[in-house]
């Protein structure tokens, strides 16, 4: 087994070498010079180790054939060399600028191979580097010759190392270490090369190197570019980090701006360097809170059940920041290492505050919406502040005379125009809504003189306004006070407000010869006329149903919430319609038909046909009308049934 220790440690190493190999090609795609220097160098080496192992086999007799033991052993000598001058190549490669006379080096390494090679040319003729008797390698005279000029470029270079390792005080110098251990660990192994001509102790020097390389240089970098890949991705998205150490008063720097370098030029303590940089950085507004949370005398005990504190400023130079500390290292209940992180999240917070601003906001007026009046509700209710408290609830008079006389443009400008009398008038003393179409609401806090003023100046503006579609604007609204009901129940006042608004709204149309309260009997007989209403959208084929008959219904065999032109047909097609009309009926309330007949600015239309009713076929008629909000985008129309028969 002794015999084999040698073929069986330099296969060993070529294994290693080349998972090592494999692994740097498969998982960096595009090496950089150094890294291809390596590569070359790495692979030559895994040559080196593999024509080493077949010499070591053709040593120990298993392959007992003289040429090919003289052969391997010519190649074990010119390889020798022409691995030095690859492990020379990545040194000055890696070492750079840092050391000088390179092309001595690679000269005097060039000579060293020449004067193997015609060595090994002589050899073939004249033994004087080694021969091979009956299977033995005997050294030759001018062997320890050849060796000692390639121990001598070993050397060379390792002192040239060195000296740079001694000379460079860069935060690197750990690496050029580890390349003086590169260095040598062909010297070291060449002298045991020396005393013993039969052990591998060349593949092993080779190895080793190839080995602390890797380990120590390769895969470090390999590291340090991953991590400057993220932190470079970090920085994009943080404006600052800083590592501090809480028991040390310390800070390591990881992200930070060419300003904060500058303001903390001379200072090196944690707390006072982080009250700087919000003292110079935050919005005055903000800094009695910004300081409170950079306390770093509490932040141990913030951080005692979260991972992070953050708080929200508006900084003098980038608009909203977020500064939050993250607990890192903790001993217990106490922190030991936080990260203090800032991020430029002003884009963020302006979105943010524009959502919240729709959200609670009727888009039209400006004005708040019913979203908002019912929150106002609710903190009204868990506040109890009720002193001096007023709603007031409003409504426009007459916008739907304005809207079917001058269009819904009109409509919106009556709208807009309440919105500014009631914004110029009552938003100093609290918050104004429109909780619906044209119904306002306003909390306010003002005391029962002051209020007596604010309605005369509200109702003074609405006389005077003027439009540029209408020139005239009518409202009805009604106050109630905190003074006048025992508690504050905010439900009571809205209620008691609208009751009374509805009352100035019938007085207001009494005033008009318009009896309101009438109104419902009125409709409630025209739909006596219809045995069916309906809403229909013909854009997107769905309706609403206002009245249907329930005798309709029960004589109805098909599901009635498909869209309307399924409606249309089935109802035609089960029998309901007289076959002799089915035809006209199918025709006009095609849905396409339909859709263009309108589009044409045609005011209705009228569908006469006999349909069943009680068994018997009766004359009916069908008409539809375009609704008030209908336009050739929103086809919106009223169909009205009638029997004409009965």
């Amino acid at each position: 087994m002794g015999d084999n220790l040698y073929w069986v440690s330099t296969i060993t190493y070529a294994i290693v070498l080349g998972i090592i190999l494999y692994s740097d090609y498969y998982t960096k795609k595009k090496p950089k010079r150094l890294e291809k220097c390596f590569r070359l160098m790495t692979g030559w080496v895994l040559f080196f180790c593999v024509q080493d192992t077949f010499w070591g086999i053709c040593e120990t007799g298993i392959i007992k054939n003289d040429t090919a033991f003289f052969i391997s052993s010519s190649i074990f000598h010119i390889s020798t060399v022409i691995t030095t001058f690859f492990w020379l190549y990545y040194i000055l490669e890696y070492l750079g600028d840092k050391i000088k006379h390179k092309r001595f080096y690679l000269i005097l390494d060039a000579v060293l191979i020449l004067f193997e090679v015609v060595l090994a040319c002589i050899n073939i003729f004249v033994p004087t580097l080694f021969s091979i008797e009956n299977g033995k390698y005997i050294t030759g005279i001018l062997r320890p010759l050849s060796f000692l000029y390639q121990y001598v470029v070993y050397l060379i270079i390792g002192i040239a190392t060195r000296y740079i390792v001694i000379k460079n005080k860069s935060k690197d110098n750990s690496r050029f270490r580890t390349v003086f251990i590169f260095a040598l660990a062909p010297i070291v192994t060449g002298l045991f090369q020396l005393l013993y001509p039969d052990a591998p102790f060349y593949s092993l020097g080779y190895f080793l190197g190839c080995f602390i390389v890797h380990i120590f240089i390769v895969l470090k970098d390999r590291n340090d570019v991953e991590k400057s890949q993220v932190l470079s991705t970090v920085a994009n998205t943080y404006y600052s980090m800083h590592l501090i150490d809480l028991e040390t008063n310390s800070v390591e720097i990881y992200i930070q701006s060419e300003f904060l370098t500058k303001l903390f030029e001379n200072e090196t303590k944690a707390d006072r360097m982080i009250d700087m940089c919000f003292r110079e950085t935050v919005n005055e507004e903000y800094l009695d809170m910004v300081l409170e949370f950079a306390d770093l005398s509490t932040v141990s005990e913030r951080l005692r059940e979260k991972n992070i504190v953050s708080c929200e400023f508006i900084g003098k130079y980038h608009g909203w920041t977020r500064a939050s500390f993250v607990s890192i290292e903790k001993d217990k209940d106490n922190q030991k290492k936080i990260m203090l992180i800032t991020q430029i999240i002003d884009t963020e917070k302006k979105h943010e505050i524009e959502l919240l601003f729709k959200s609670n906001n009727d888009e039209m007026t400006g004005l708040y919406n019913r979203r908002a009046f019912e929150q106002e509700l609710t903190k009204l209710e868990q506040s109890n502040i009720s002193e001096n408290l007023v709603l007031i609830s409003l409504d426009v008079n007459e916008l739907k005379y304005v809207n079917d006389s001058f269009g819904h443009n009109a409509g919106d400008e009556l709208l807009i125009g309440v919105a500014k009398c009631m914004s110029a008038c009552f938003s100093s003393y609290g918050k104004v809504f429109r909780t619906g179409g044209d119904e306002f609401h306003a909390i306010i806090f003002v005391s029962d003189e002051q209020l007596e003023q604010i309605k005369s100046d509200f109702d003074d503006r609405v006389a005077s306004w003027s439009g540029e579609k209408t020139d005239h604007l009518s409202v009805s609204y009604g106050c109630v006070c905190i003074s006048e009901i025992k508690k504050l129940d905010t439900k009571y006042m809205v209620t008691l407000a609208d009751e009374r608004m509805y009352n100035a709204k019938t007085q207001f149309y009494q005033s008009k010869g318009i009896d309101r309260r009438n109104q419902k009997n009125a409709y409630t007989a025209l739909c006596e006329l219809y045995t069916k209403i309906v809403k229909i959208n013909i854009t997107d084929d769905s309706y609403t149903i206002v009245k249907v008959d329930e005798n309709i219904i029960k004589e109805i065999n098909f599901d009635i919430t498909k869209k309307i032109s399924k409606w249309f047909i089935d109802f035609g097609v089960s029998g309901m319609v007289h076959p002799d009309d089915l035809d006209e009926y199918l025709q006009k309330t095609d849905i396409q038909y339909l859709r263009d007949y309108f589009r044409h600015n045609k005011t209705s239309m009228s569908v006469f046909y006999r349909r069943m009713y009680d068994g018997v076929y009766k004359q009916a008629v069908m008409e539809m009308i375009p609704a008030n909000d209908y336009s050739d985008s929103n086809q919106s129309l009223y169909l009205y049934v009638k029997d004409i028969d009965k």
